[in-house]
């Protein structure tokens, strides 16, 4: 039972972030997941909190501090 509700919870999530996708897309014209537009972007999905600052702190000189 748990297997199955954590199951369609993840399947319920899914749709509802395609969802949101697809509004954002047709209302506004952007589209959440072209991450393009930005000169920095972290995949914090598997790191914790110190390891994304290390990241953040890592591109400063990079894309902001550089003359």
């Amino acid at each position: 039972p748990v297997a199955a509700a954590v199951h369609k919870a993840l399947k319920d999530e899914v749709a509802r972030a395609d969802r949101d996708r697809q509004r954002l897309l047709k209302e506004y014209g952007v589209d959440i997941a072209d991450t393009s537009g930005f000169d920095v972007v972290v995949d914090n999905t598997k790191l914790n909190p110190d390891q994304v600052l290390a990241q953040v702190l890592a591109a400063l000189p990079k894309h902001f501090l550089a003359g």
